[in-house]
């Protein structure tokens, strides 16, 4: 046995492990939402209100705040900061 079919063993092992952790959450609430009665209407929305790039910018946004906190508590838990 090889050192790359022990690595590939390995992935394989933390793969199922992953898959198994995944299979048990629930399935997603939003598969049974119905959105034919809009579906015509969302790209006219879409166009004059850029949903996707809201959504991109608040993600965005909500990412730099949460690395400030995280890093924040990493500074006073090494005491560089009060």
């Amino acid at each position: 046995m090889d050192l790359s079919q022990i690595f590939n063993s390995i992935g394989e092992a933390i793969n199922n492990v992953f898959q198994w952790i995944v299979d048990l959450l629930p399935d997603s609430p939003f598969q049974s939402l119905d959105i034919s009665p809009i579906k015509q209407y969302l790209k006219w929305i879409n166009w004059f209100i850029p949903i996707d790039f809201i959504l991109k910018i608040l993600l965005l946004w909500l990412s730099a705040i949460a690395a400030y906190y995280v890093w924040s508590m990493v500074l006073r838990w090494i005491k560089a900061i009060d």
